[in-house]
């Protein structure tokens, strides 16, 4: 037997040589709950757990999970990729389990975990779940609010039940009967204060089971109607309106938009600074009562009268364009051609601001000649230009040779015996000083022509000068007791006259 067993085991080739595996069992553990936990009937239970196999994906293991009074609870594949599972339920029996985790994998090797749970038989009541309030809901005085709450019960049908809502500060509220749908609802309107609120339920068996929850109410004017962050009593005047509330931008809309008891101040439509115009008027700066349309302009920088030109018709603004205010100088600020720099014209105008008007020498003068003795002839050695005749400068000419005698023009047609006063007998102005007497008198030989022949003028050789006195024949005749050859002169002491 042993020739034949070492015979057929050199008989074989390599190639023929086989190798057997073998298939470990997978595990399985129970890691909540612990074991000998109690759970009240029809309260949900979590079970978790961990499968691990050698050979397997845990996704490809057979997962059951059993209890030894309710039989198969859950089978399948059903871990996670980590191996991990779990099992929640709510309806397990009344009393001790003995629940096992099965682990089968696909070589049909299995493992096992399992704990033991108690179920607590619990009284027969209706339960009881508040809906509303919850959390941070709050009543606002005066309006109505929905009070709700879950009611069930495993013997009665929601019409068989009834719930009760009472107010620690008002009473009894409400009691209704759940809708269809297990919820009961009512509205009611609480006062100001915090309400302790108690559901109780009742079934027809008379059990009953209750939920309390607190319950504020506020007055109307700590609740935020409109959403805006304010309530009335933060000063919100319209807590219908979420665009209005203190602090809101103003519109122009006839509205307090920001709480203020004004009503669009700050827009174009409000008279900001009581001026009495708006922006919409024509006011262009309405933070300043001092500018408006109409203003009275001051001398202060400012466009007070809003048309667009500053301190126009003041002392410190250049009116007419010329370069001067007032208070450069200017003495007429309407007129361009009045200003301190300005030429002097003769117009009637103090142009040049200098306080006389038209003086000599201003644009458009007449040159006068100074007539001193007022003969209507003028000295050419003194003239002004004027813009018009003076006292004293009053001629526009100049022809008058001495202008201290008004006897001496050149108009003077009289001679005069005496000199104008500076020596000279020109009167008349000509250059000359023009006798009035040149002849030179005589009286004939021929006494027989004394009379017809006489020459009258001047005795001598030459006529006298300006002034001097001198005889003239005036007259010959025959004189018989004188000689009878000659003719008797009559002479007459004369002064020469000049012009």
């Amino acid at each position: 037997m042993l020739i034949l067993l070492l015979s057929s085991l050199f008989s074989c080739s390599p190639s023929d040589t086989k190798y057997n595996v073998y298939n470990t069992e997978p595990g399985a553990s129970i890691t909540s709950p612990v074991e000998g936990q109690a759970f009240d009937e029809r309260s949900s239970v979590t079970f978790l757990g961990r499968v691990v196999d050698n050979q397997d994906d845990p996704g490809d293991l057979y997962i059951t999970w059993s209890s030894d009074l309710d039989g198969v609870l859950q089978e399948g594949r059903l871990a996670d990729v980590d191996g991990n599972v779990s099992f929640v339920t709510a309806n397990l029996s009344v009393g001790s389990h003995a629940i096992k985790l099965t682990v089968t994998d696909t070589a049909q090797a299995q493992g096992f975990a399992a704990v033991g749970v108690v179920v607590v038989d619990v009284e027969e009541r209706p339960r009881v779940n508040i809906l509303a309030p919850v959390g941070s809901d709050y009543g606002v005085e005066g309006i109505a609010y929905t009070l709700q709450a879950g009611v069930t019960d495993e013997q009665d049908s929601p019409s068989s039940l009834l719930l009760i809502i009472t107010s620690d500060l008002e009473g009894e509220l409400c009691r209704v009967a759940p809708a269809s749908d297990n919820i009961a609802s009512c509205d009611v309107t609480l006062g100001v204060g915090t309400h302790l609120l108690t559901f109780t339920a009742w079934d027809s068996g008379g059990d009953s089971a209750e939920a309390t929850a607190y319950f504020p109410v506020i007055s109307e004017d700590e609740h935020d109607f409109d959403g805006d962050g304010f309530t009335e009593s933060l000063g919100d005047c319209d807590d219908a309106d979420e665009d209005i509330f203190p602090t809101a931008t103003e519109y122009y809309d006839g509205f307090d938009n920001d709480c203020d008891n004004l009503i669009d101040e700050g827009t174009v439509g409000y008279d900001d600074d009581g001026d009495l115009y708006t922006e919409l008027d024509g006011d262009c700066d309405d933070n300043d009562r001092t500018v408006y349309p109409s203003a009275k302009e001051s001398c202060d920088s400012y466009d007070n009268d809003c048309d667009g030109t500053i301190d126009e018709g003041t002392s410190c603004y250049d009116d007419d364009g010329d370069g001067y205010t007032e208070d450069d100088g200017d003495c007429n600020d309407g007129a361009l051609a009045v200003s301190p720099a300005a030429t002097e014209s003769c117009d009637s105008v103090d142009n040049n601001c200098d306080g006389s008007t038209d003086p000599a020498g201003s644009s458009g003068c007449t040159t006068y000649y100074l007539d001193s003795d007022g003969d209507g002839y003028g000295s050419s050695t003194s003239s002004s230009c004027l813009c018009s005749p003076s006292s004293t400068y009053k001629v526009t000419n100049s022809t008058d040779c001495y202008d201290s005698n008004s006897k001496a023009s050149p108009a003077q047609t009289g001679y005069f015996t005496t000199d104008r006063g500076d020596g000279s007998y020109d009167y008349d102005c000509d250059g000359a000083e023009d006798q009035r007497y040149t002849t030179m008198g005589s009286c004939p030989t021929n006494i027989l022509r004394c009379s017809a022949d006489t020459v009258v003028g001047w005795k001598g050789s030459t006529p006298p000068k300006c002034g001097a006195s001198r005889n003239m024949i005036t007259r010959c005749a025959y004189d018989p007791t004188a000689s009878l050859t000659t003719c008797t002169e009559t002479t007459s002491s004369t002064t020469q006259e000049c012009q």
